[in-house]
């Protein structure tokens, strides 16, 4: 595992978190962070499960059943779950929008070697109807 803060790989683990994330030490600038460091579920209470089990849900179920199944009250979870859909949309959005500029920049490629394509055949068209329509002498 490389170190968030100074992306050294001489680290060492150093037992587990409450949400059942590895927890490791780097041995360079001591820091101690854990498999979640600088993920959307960083900073959420829920255990490592339980927010796969959101996130899978969320398309199929409503929250008060997903909460029925972990077992949850809906009160005291609904901002945290709330805040970590919102992360992941825009953690998905971002990515789409990265996905959608590089294929219409990729389409944008394309059109511009077709429409050279056209013009050169076009061009050679022309020519080669110029020559057979020349009056002979």
């Amino acid at each position: 595992m490389t170190c968030p803060h100074c992306r050294s790989a001489d680290t060492i683990k150093k037992g587990t978190t409450r949400k059942d994330a590895q927890r490791y030490r780097c041995q360079d600038c001591e820091s101690i962070f854990n498999d979640l460091t600088g993920t959307v579920f960083a900073e959420h209470q829920l255990t490592i499960p339980e927010m796969f089990h959101i996130i899978r849900g969320m398309e199929e179920h409503t929250t008060n059943e997903i909460f029925q199944e972990l077992d949850r009250t809906y009160k005291t979870r609904l901002p945290r779950i709330l805040s970590l859909t919102f992360l992941v949309s825009v953690r998905l959005t971002k990515s789409m929008s990265l996905l959608a500029r590089r294929d219409s920049k990729i389409r944008m490629e394309v059109r511009a070697s077709a429409d050279f394509q056209k013009r050169t055949r076009n061009l050679r068209f022309r020519q080669t109807t110029r020559r057979n329509t020349r009056p002979s002498e």
